[in-house]
């Protein structure tokens, strides 16, 4: 146990200094050591030959990555995913999202409308998520996507028009890029993108509530199928120029 624990606090620390170093993608997957380790320390996990094998290749690889990048080197974070479900594995974690490690540059603003009417704005997300919830739940229970994800687009645009920020208009901007990724079968329905698109619906729940506040992980998420959708043309294929997506998906 204390060899865990010191282990535990070495992981913790070098968590701390990557995010210092805005190296993200690979602050969380030292938190994923640390995490793990921690369990281990305090009796939580029991770490066999295999499990013990596992955290360390993880420590290894983090290590392997950081130094190509103080030698000059490239390449995403997002290489170290297989290190890092399987330590995410360990700890109880049943569905591990590669986009964990995903960490686009966030600070890019599409044009943006005319300012809206405040007043409007939550009488037109109530129609919207009314459209936008039609559609979900026959997309959720497996109906033709096409016709499933048509009112999705349309209340994705309503919103589109009247966001109430820039950063929020952002991310509606791009929300609508996902539903174009999903009409053009360019992604997936997997796991992770019903649970992204529920995710939409609690946000349209939150700006009828008068939050438009949109948190970075939610647009992050949404990025990252758009950036693995290798869309050729539409709002997708704009938003993966605009965030230089490509860049972050660079893997040596």
């Amino acid at each position: 146990a204390a060899v865990y624990a010191a282990a535990r606090d070495a992981a913790h620390q070098a968590a701390g200094v990557l995010r210092m170093l805005n190296l993200e993608g690979a602050a969380v997957a030292a938190g994923a050591l640390d995490t793990a380790l921690a369990a281990a320390a305090d009796g939580r996990l029991a770490l066999d030959a295999d499990g013990g094998g596992a955290l360390r290749n993880l420590a290894e690889g983090l290590m392997r990555w950081l130094k190509r990048l103080s030698q000059g080197g490239e390449g995403s974070a997002l290489e170290l995913f297989p290190l890092y479900e399987r330590a995410r594995k360990l700890a109880g974690e049943e569905h591990v999202f590669e986009g964990d490690l995903f960490f686009p540059d966030l600070r890019h603003r599409p044009p943006a409308p005319a300012a809206p009417d405040a007043g409007q704005v939550g009488e037109i997300a109530r129609r919207a998520r009314s459209h936008f919830q039609r559609g979900l739940l026959a997309f959720l229970r497996g109906q033709n996507s096409d016709t499933a994800l048509a009112p999705m687009r349309e209340a994705l645009s309503l919103i589109e028009s009247c966001a109430p920020s820039p950063a929020a208009h952002t991310f509606w901007w791009a929300a609508c890029g996902l539903i174009d990724a999903l009409i053009a079968h360019d992604v997936g329905a997997d796991f992770h993108v019903k649970q992204l698109l529920a995710r939409i619906d609690l946000q349209l729940r939150r700006l009828i509530e008068g939050s438009p506040r949109v948190a970075e992980r939610l647009l992050r998420d949404t990025l990252y199928f758009i950036a693995r959708s290798r869309a050729a043309g539409g709002r997708a294929a704009e938003a993966r120029a605009l965030f230089e997506l490509d860049r972050a998906l660079v893997v040596s």
